[in-house]
């Protein structure tokens, strides 16, 4: 297996010292960002992203010596530092097997890491791209997970099936694709089979076998008798039998998996929990 290592170049004067006991501390970030305010008097830099993005320089650089000051790190910064330790060290540990989920959600950092560790040891990474969520929140790109696929370096190995949803949710899933493909749209993405599996959801697929396409108005938030979203989705809860119910909290399974707007959402799980029927 081939792999190319990124490389970046680091001021000399970078150091990384914590005691033994250092803190855990997830914000962190907003105490330096006020530190940099203050000594600065100027809108402190995005150290998150500069870290995630491995663009280093001076502003990492205060950051990573403000937390050694306070003897603390949170979450982004310590894999940052995990980076650097193993970026500087040829003699880092090798193991067995390093399995890795989720790699569509990855960064720069991680990805970067990951191949760092691959220079000693064997990685598993499973993902899909069509599952990314984080590009905004994390700086998370699916293009790693996409680079890895085309790359003939690596073995790839695929997982056809569906095992949480009935026949219908998964032929409207295929039909969404091929209409944006038709669309000249989802160029970048992975083409890959998405199958209903029979053995573990014959049942249920033929039991509920149509996606419902119910229009309703918008509900008064002020009034909890016009909330027509929640009462609709309330009666439709009371139609499920309560062997299914059962079933579904003894094998650890979500019984109702509501989606949608925030604001919706909010006045659907106030009604609900106006109506006791906090099922899911």
């Amino acid at each position: 297996m081939v792999i190319a290592i990124m490389f970046y170049t680091v001021n000399a004067n970078y150091r990384i010292s914590l005691s033994g006991d250092f803190i855990y501390f997830p914000k962190i970030i907003e105490v330096i960002k006020s530190d940099w305010e203050i000594f600065n008097e100027t809108e402190s830099p995005q150290f998150i992203k500069l870290m995630r993005t491995l663009n280093i320089g001076e502003d990492v650089q205060f950051f990573i010596e403000r937390a050694d000051y306070y003897d603390t790190v949170g979450y982004d910064d310590s894999v940052f530092r995990v980076h650097r330790c193993l970026f500087n060290d040829n003699n880092q540990k090798s193991y067995k097997l390093v399995i890795v989920d989720e790699y569509q959600d990855f960064n720069l950092l991680e990805v970067s890491l990951l191949k760092l560790i691959s220079q000693k040891s064997p990685i598993l990474i499973t993902g899909d791209d069509d599952q990314a969520l984080y590009l905004y929140l994390r700086n998370s790109d699916p293009k790693h997970i996409r680079d890895l696929f085309y790359d003939e370096d690596y073995e790839k190995f695929e997982l056809p099936y569906c095992t949480r949803c009935t026949e219908v949710i998964v032929n409207a899933f295929n039909d969404v694709v091929e209409t944006a493909k038709s669309c000249s749209k989802l160029s970048e993405r992975i083409d890959k089979p998405f199958n209903y599996f029979p053995p573990l959801k014959k049942s249920d697929s033929e039991k509920y076998p149509k996606i419902k396409l119910i229009r309703t108005t918008i509900q008064n938030k002020k009034s909890k008798s016009s909330n027509y979203f929640g009462r609709y989705i309330s009666n439709e809860i009371c139609k499920i039998e309560k062997e299914e119910i059962k079933e579904s909290k003894e094998k650890g399974f979500t019984t109702v998996l509501i989606i949608g707007s925030i604001q919706y959402l909010r006045q659907v799980h106030e009604y609900l929990t106006f109506q006791n029927l906090l099922y899911f």
